[in-house]
């Protein structure tokens, strides 16, 4: 199974796409949030035997998807 979630952000340098998977790791200087969502979510579908990626960005925001197996 397979979701994909879109924001319409800033979108993410593609310096940092990988690095914005890491506890507590933020590209911007957005003040809200401590940088664990992402963390988070990636640990809890691989934990189940899936991912989170980052299909695309761009500065109109990025794409990210979920995948679970069935």
């Amino acid at each position: 199974m397979m979701f994909a979630v879109i924001d319409t952000g800033i979108g993410v340098p593609e310096e940092a796409r990988e690095r914005i998977f890491e506890r507590f790791e933020k590209v911007d200087s957005f003040k809200e949030g401590i940088g664990l969502g992402l963390s988070v979510s990636r640990s809890l579908a691989r934990r189940m035997g899936g991912d989170v990626t980052l299909a695309d960005s761009s500065s109109q925001g990025s794409t990210f998807l979920l995948t679970i197996p069935l």
